[in-house]
């Protein structure tokens, strides 16, 4: 498989809510925790990270790292970041991991809306 030669990869699907108050800097909170992995924006508020190496290998803490900030951004009316990850699992496509982290995120989303 592709993936084999590559090593192993995880795909995070993030969120960014009250996009009222999204400018550039928001969307760096993903840059900067995420910084070995590259982060892309397929939408308005969406962003993409494919997680390999140094970040894999930490991902539960830098997951961690968005709780952290989505605690301070609560109470300091900052932007909150929705977030799921799904990592490769023998799945025939990458789209399987997408897509679990996509459900993930929205999971996320939904806990997130009713901690307010």
């Amino acid at each position: 498989m592709y993936y084999s030669a590559i090593g192993s990869i995880a795909i995070l699907v993030l969120l960014i809510e009250n996009m009222d108050v999204l400018t550039g800097c928001n969307s760096r909170v993903i840059c900067d925790i995420f910084s070995h992995s590259p982060v892309f924006r397929i939408g308005g508020d969406e962003f993409v990270v494919i997680s390999q190496g140094a970040d894999y290998e930490r991902i539960d803490e830098l997951i961690g790292r968005i709780g952290k900030h989505n605690e301070e951004a609560a109470r300091d009316g900052g932007v909150i970041v929705a977030c799921g990850m799904s990592k490769y699992d023998d799945d025939d496509s990458s789209v399987n991991v997408f897509e679990r982290a996509d459900h993930e995120m929205y999971k996320d989303k939904a806990r997130l809306k009713g901690e307010k």
